[in-house]
């Protein structure tokens, strides 16, 4: 080959290999678009496992601060916070909560229930078979176990969300009314419990009263109401709208 061949085969060689990067350039950056566009249009994933007590945590907090016409919350121990109403995060969302009948059993936890009412959240006392939180009709949390606070579902828009929200107004409807601005406190709050289905040694411990003193409160409400059972004070009560 002379030299002068052997000039143009190089020139073209480097031709080629410049064709070539050029070529695998513009195929890396169609790779490239090709996955941003498919991870913009792949369906959101309708339902996240989360694992760990602090990630659960961290999505409570978040769903609070995602809602914008409403939030939903069925409550039963354990607790994921402390429940002291200055560590709350107030979002000014209208907030309906159920609160299971075994949180009033636990010590103190009927003023922290009624301070969160005064604050504008609307409480009843129910059956809350699992613990969940829900923002507009868009997301939800979900404990996966009701006796547990360490791995949850987190659910967005889906059929679910829909069984949630549906499971949620069911039991709203069934629960017990708890008002925190009644001109007797103390009746109220017994009324409350006494629909809740709490017996007179459950209230005497929730009050510090002794077991005669619920009972004699109990008998002056009845008095008042003029009614000779208790399951007649708690039909006449919700009638005058103390319940």
């Amino acid at each position: 080959m002379s030299a002068e061949e052997a000039l143009w085969v190089d020139e073209l060689g480097a031709a080629l290999e410049q064709l070539f990067l050029a070529r695998e350039e513009q195929l890396r950056q169609a790779r490239v678009l090709t996955r941003e566009i498919a991870d913009r249009h792949r369906p959101r994933q309708l339902v996240e496992v989360v694992q760990g007590a602090e990630a659960v945590l961290q999505w409570w907090r978040q769903i609070h601060r995602l809602a914008r016409s409403e939030l939903l919350g069925l409550t039963r121990p354990p607790f994921l916070t402390s429940g002291d109403p200055d560590e709350q995060e107030w979002t000014g969302v209208p907030y309906r909560a159920i609160y299971d009948h075994s949180v009033l059993e636990l010590p103190g936890k009927l003023d922290v229930i009624a301070e969160f009412a005064r604050r504008g959240e609307q409480v009843r006392i129910g059956a809350v078979p699992v613990k969940a939180l829900l923002a507009d009709d868009r997301i939800g949390l979900l404990s996966l176990h009701p006796d547990t606070t360490d791995a949850a579902l987190v659910v967005h828009s889906s059929s679910l969300l829909a069984v949630l929200r549906t499971l949620f107004e069911r039991i709203w409807a069934a629960a017990v009314p708890f008002r925190a601005d009644a001109p007797d406190p103390d009746n109220e709050r017994l009324l409350t419990l006494l629909a809740a289905g709490m017996t007179d040694a459950a209230i005497a411990r929730q009050f510090g009263w002794h077991l005669r003193t619920v009972q004699r409160r109990v008998r002056g409400i009845m008095s008042d109401l003029g009614v000779r059972t208790r399951f007649q004070a708690g039909l006449q009560a919700a009638r005058r709208g103390w319940l």
